[in-house]
């Protein structure tokens, strides 16, 4: 049951062409759940979340979208 949802995964990952990335630089504000892959995308590449400051609630919180602009500016992001 597993192996052919790894093989879908593969096969979407396969799928993904440089103009997709170009297109993903060019989002300004992230849906939340693209937001949510790039977070574990992110993790599973040792990147980190910037801890900044909620001006609504005042508290810090994780802010992935400095390390996932950073993700998407590596050249072997496809490889």
């Amino acid at each position: 049951m597993a192996l052919p949802a790894l093989a879908a995964a593969a096969k979407a990952l396969d799928s993904i062409k440089q103009g997709d990335i170009a297109e993903l630089k060019t989002i300004q504000k992230y849906h939340p759940d693209v937001l949510r892959v790039f977070q574990c995308v992110c993790i599973l590449q040792g990147k980190v979340a910037v801890r900044v400051m909620d001006n609504a609630t005042g508290k810090k919180e994780d802010d992935w979208i400095a390390p996932t602009k950073q993700l998407l500016n590596e050249a072997g992001l496809l490889k």
